[in-house]
């Protein structure tokens, strides 16, 4: 799988192979999902990288720091992201707060 994100992190393009037929669909959720997460990690990344090689250190690399979602340095000293939620196995699992219930 290949994901592409733009320099603020947005999804841009996601490639599937025919490896994923057959994988549960929670499985290749998760998959996506991590495999996003590590695309807008770099990408934000190098956005810091660019930054400080053009302002260098000091307030506005402070401030584009600032801007990263919380647990994002961006200079390789970024939080580990938690995964995603851990089913109980229930179809019905609000994972913290969906109102959308199956019928």
């Amino acid at each position: 799988m290949t994901v592409r994100v733009n320099p603020s992190g947005s999804l841009l393009d996601l490639r599937l192979t025919d490896a994923v037929r057959g994988q549960d669909p929670r499985s290749l959720s998760a998959a996506i999902l991590d495999c996003a997460r590590r695309a807008q990690r770099a990408r934000r990344g190098k956005v810091v990288e660019v930054m400080q090689d053009v302002f260098g250190e000091g307030e506005t690399l402070d401030f584009v720091k600032s801007q990263l979602p919380q647990g994002y340095a961006g200079d390789g000293t970024d939080e580990q992201a938690g995964g995603p939620p851990k089913s109980s196995g229930d179809d019905d699992e609000d994972f913290g707060g969906s109102f959308l219930r199956r019928s």
